[in-house]
């Protein structure tokens, strides 16, 4: 479509105004009210402490040694492929952010289409990204292969980053392994994408050594602060706790809707789903102020992500489809 570029992440882009962006992957019901609350009693005439030490002590439980915070997953991101001097190797698909940071450092990026190719193409001194669940597909590795792929980057001298940035949202994880990386988003979570902040537990004290002095000072604001300790407290905790069920029943309704249109659906086990592109989709779509998200650029060609979203936007989503692509639905008839 004219004026139109494919969308590189979620979210807004050059086009027209969207009334229904099911291109991010952000709790749609949020945020909170709590939330809210703690964000607008963050000082911004303040500086934050350079070092985070009383932040970092609260994620640490305790032991800040091993806790570095930044500006959201993609800063994170990028400071541990600067950290190493090898390949960066992920799934396929995957997030892009891991290959896009591997190119603008000059690394070489690596990719796998199942676990045991993962775990052959580990490479030497350099970083293997995991997220659960994987973005776009949902895939959720096993715990057998966790620990194999921990064991081998340790051989190998590489880091094994666990991106955990949707794992909040997700039905069931696997045991992750105490010698990863651990890295925390939670902006998705309790809807706040604006509020860039993250936080990684490192799997020894020297990389959090390492990594913290990679960022520029002050690099989570007073804002990002307030969203990392309150989603600390028992009201974060129990806002997820009654806000997930709700949006897993949601994504499988979604699922059978767009199947009774005629939708090739794949499910995930958190709060987004993918649906066979029925033909330049996403641009259709936009032009109807609905926004989806076209996997291709994660290396998923042909594929839409599609978030939970509210009913309304739901009963506009559907109606645009029936409009837009009729042939698909079952029982028609070409005339």
């Amino acid at each position: 479509m004219p004026g139109l570029d494919l969308p590189f992440h979620g979210g807004p882009d050059s086009g027209p105004s969207v009334e229904h962006d099911f291109s991010s992957n952000a709790v749609w019901c949020g945020p909170s009210a709590a939330l809210l609350e703690a964000l607008a009693s963050a000082r911004p005439d303040l500086y934050p402490d350079p070092e985070y030490l009383a932040l970092r002590t609260a994620l640490g439980e305790g032991d800040p040694s091993r806790i570095v915070v930044g500006a959201g997953a993609a800063e994170l991101i990028f400071r541990s492929v600067l950290s190493q001097p090898g390949p960066v190797l992920s799934f396929s698909p995957a997030f892009g952010e891991y290959h896009r940071c591997a190119r603008a450092l000059g690394r070489t990026s690596l990719s796998a289409a199942s676990q045991a190719e993962f775990l052959d193409r580990i490479p030497e001194r350099g970083c293997a990204f995991v997220c659960l669940p994987n973005n776009p597909d949902g895939r959720l590795p096993d715990a057998g292969f966790l620990r194999e792929a921990s064991r081998l980057c340790r051989q190998r001298g590489s880091r094994l980053v666990l991106d955990l940035a949707y794992a909040a949202l997700c039905q069931a994880l696997p045991e992750l392994p105490e010698d990863a990386d651990l890295m925390w988003a939670p902006n998705k979570p309790f809807s706040v994408t604006g509020v860039r902040a993250g936080w990684m537990k490192c799997a020894d004290t020297d990389h959090a050594r390492r990594m913290a002095p990679l960022a520029p000072a002050w690099c989570v604001g007073t804002q990002g602060v307030a969203l990392l300790e309150w989603s600390l407290t028992l009201a974060a905790g129990s806002w997820l706790g009654e806000v997930r069920p709700s949006l897993w029943a949601d994504r499988s309704s979604l699922a059978s809707e767009l199947e009774s249109l005629g939708g090739k659906v794949l499910e995930t086990s958190a709060n987004w789903l993918l649906v066979r592109d029925p033909g330049h989709a996403w641009a259709k779509l936009r032009t109807e102020g609905i926004r989806v998200r076209d996997t291709t650029t994660q290396g998923l060609p042909g594929w839409l992500r599609l978030s939970v979203q509210s009913p309304d936007s739901v009963r506009t989503l559907l109606g645009g489809w029936k409009r837009l692509f009729p042939e698909r639905m079952p029982g028609h008839t070409v005339r």
